[in-house]
């Protein structure tokens, strides 16, 4: 019986010398990014734990709210407005009609407008919607 633990002693000694021989927290450069790393993990689960017990939400064709949805679109389109930037064009190509920045700008806009009108239930958008969707599909 004793040999047999000794036996087992053994091996998991081998097998933590062929790991490296360092233990869980040698493996890290200090304990103080050990404890980080730690924490990170701890607040994840936090955040995961607080959305599992969180109490449901209202109802989803209670959040039909055409205010709220024009007023979102029109914050959106002023900050898109304030922010707009002009990109200098390679004078070797001259103007692009359909660069990928433009494409990129575009579709960012119909899956913004997209989201909304779900979230908010829009559905006298619909026709735009199905627009935005059809130009981004084809």
């Amino acid at each position: 019986m004793q040999e047999t633990a000794i036996t087992a002693h053994t091996a998991t000694t081998t097998e933590y010398k062929l790991m490296g021989g360092q233990s869980l927290l040698d493996r890290w450069s200090s304990k103080k990014e050990f404890l980080l790393a730690q924490c990170q993990v701890a607040v994840i689960l936090l955040v995961a734990h607080l959305g599992n017990i969180y109490p449901k939400s209202y109802h989803r064709n209670e959040n039909h709210d055409p205010t709220t949805f024009y007023a979102v679109c029109g914050i959106m389109l002023a900050v898109a407005l304030a922010t707009m930037q002009r990109k200098e064009t390679d004078p070797k190509r001259g103007v692009q009609l359909l660069s990928r920045a433009q494409t990129e700008e575009w579709k960012g806009w119909m899956q913004f407008a997209f989201i909304m009108y779900h979230y908010y239930r829009m559905y006298s958008a619909y026709n735009e919607i199905r627009c935005f969707v059809s130009a981004y599909v084809w």
